[in-house]
């Protein structure tokens, strides 16, 4: 299963748009859409929208059941965003390279990419959402050439000042599962003993580098 279909709602003026789509739910992928009037709603602040995964399937099994879909409404409703039906149409090169323009534009305008990015937020933000993904993803063994790619990736981020304490704000109270705490626990049984060269303290852990060595009271 590497596609959805997933339908868009307009929850203000009660309007729809049906769309598939072959990557990840939480890739930011909106929709390819080109109705202007979609867009324009879409990015217009004043209203509220929500998103709908309808199925789960092949590339095809998904093309298929979004024309079918789309067969069972009424496209020249005003209710309805899509302006056709894609497996009713063959796509012409100047047809191609409007979407492929449009989706450029789209991806260079700072509203469209703020308009993903609360998406995609609101989107973690829901328990349901997060516990799907990890069940997803429990178990999963990723190929060499992946992990290459995620140490690039994670390489080149900036982790600033105020991310660290957004990040430890979001643990705070958050109790840690048996499976963690034992993780952590066998970690630093492997944690060599250092001594304090001021106070001679023995120990271990991230405890004795907090109170000792440069920090240590005996520095004089």
């Amino acid at each position: 299963m590497d596609s959805f279909v997933y339908k868009w709602t307009n929850i203000t003026l009660n309007k729809i748009y049906i769309g598939w789509h072959k990557g990840s739910e939480t890739d930011g992928y909106i929709s390819s859409s080109a109705s202007e009037k979609f867009w324009n709603d879409f990015n217009n602040p004043l209203f509220e929208w929500s998103r709908e995964i309808l199925f789960r399937g092949s590339m095809k099994e998904c093309q298929i059941l979004e024309s079918k879909l789309l067969c069972e409404v009424d496209i020249k409703s005003e209710n309805v965003y899509n302006n056709r039906n894609n497996l009713m149409f063959n796509l012409d090169d100047e047809v191609r390279q409007k979407l492929s323009d449009a989706a450029v534009k789209r991806s260079q305008n700072p509203d469209y990419i703020k308009k993903l990015s609360d998406a995609s937020r609101k989107l973690w933000q829901d328990p349901e959402h997060r516990k799907l993904i990890s069940e997803k993803n429990s178990g999963k063994i990723h190929t060499e050439e992946t992990k290459e790619k995620i140490r690039i990736a994670r390489s080149k981020q900036v982790i600033t000042k105020e991310s660290r304490i957004k990040a430890s704000e979001k643990l705070i109270g958050r109790p840690r599962p048996d499976s963690v705490k034992e993780a952590i626990s066998l970690a630093r049984k492997k944690d060599p003993v250092v001594i304090c060269p001021y106070c001679e303290k023995k120990g271990k852990g991230g405890a004795m580098h907090r109170f000792h060595f440069n920090k240590c009271k005996k520095i004089k």
